[in-house]
């Protein structure tokens, strides 16, 4: 393998990625989302405040209160950038390989099907990366503003992480060299958007028909999802599953030496 052609192929959706004039606007949507949750946010001595409006239905605790919203804030945030931004940078790239065009393009190159997949797991794991570090900085703009535990803020950004490595793990694992048209790669793109939220509406189906320790480990990632000691457990295995699923899809490119 060669690092410099796996570059190439992965550089224009790196660049992609970070481009600062990006049009689903996810910098202008992290500036909103941090402005809501600094000086929108307020505490009257009895309930928390939103553009000075009391809020009470998230409780009179002040500290609680606040971890409440400002999960909520993010979890908008979550469903904003995987429409707007995951899906046109991330996952629709990834599934253009269902496409005929795309597979004709790749027979012309000189990289090898190994190549080609590890370039594909560059892409999910420096999108992963990004967000994730955009996540932190609200994470810590918005601790240090209210005095809170950053670490409890921090959970909902490994999250969106571990989110961004299952959904672009099931896209990548699905090639395996089928060659659909435009409604069959929307298709699999809607399955891998939503797999993590299934996955957790299946975690409470099944939260009673089977061992709690089981279902404590279940994988899954959604926003709006009640933060406890137990979730990072989830979220953590919802990215082991990510980057399972990568890891064999390059394990089954590598057997090959040519693109076929």
């Amino acid at each position: 393998m060669k690092f410099f052609r796996v570059w190439v192929l992965a550089k224009p959706f790196v660049l992609k990625i970070i481009n600062i004039n990006d049009p689903s606007r996810i910098y202008l949507s992290l500036i909103v989302l941090i402005i809501c949750s600094t000086v929108a946010l307020g505490w009257n001595g009895q309930n928390v405040t939103f553009l000075g409006i009391p809020q009470q239905l998230y409780g009179s605790v002040q500290e609680k209160a606040l971890q409440l919203i400002l999960q909520e804030f993010f979890s908008y945030w979550w469903i904003f950038t995987a429409i707007f931004y995951l899906v046109p940078h991330l996952l629709s790239p990834l599934g253009d390989n269902f496409l005929v065009s795309q597979s004709l393009w790749l027979r012309l190159t000189p990289c090898t099907p190994f190549e080609l997949a590890f370039s594909k797991i560059l892409r999910v794991i420096f999108c992963a990366i990004w967000v994730g570090f955009l996540g932190i900085i609200w994470a810590l703009i918005s601790s240090l503003f209210h005095d809170l535990d950053t670490l409890k803020l921090l959970l909902d950004v490994l999250g969106i992480t571990s989110y961004i490595f299952l959904t672009g793990g099931i896209v990548v694992a699905l090639d395996f060299g089928l060659m659909i048209g435009d409604s069959g790669r929307t298709s699999i793109l809607i399955i891998a958007l939503f797999s993590p939220i299934f996955l957790f509406l299946s975690s409470l189906a099944t939260n009673r028909l089977i061992n709690n320790k089981f279902v404590a480990f279940f994988p899954y990632s959604a926003p709006f999802t009640r933060l406890s000691p137990e979730t990072m457990s989830h979220f953590l295995m919802a990215a082991v599953i990510g980057v399972i699923l990568l890891g064999l899809h390059s394990l089954i490119k590598a057997r090959y030496s040519v693109y076929k």
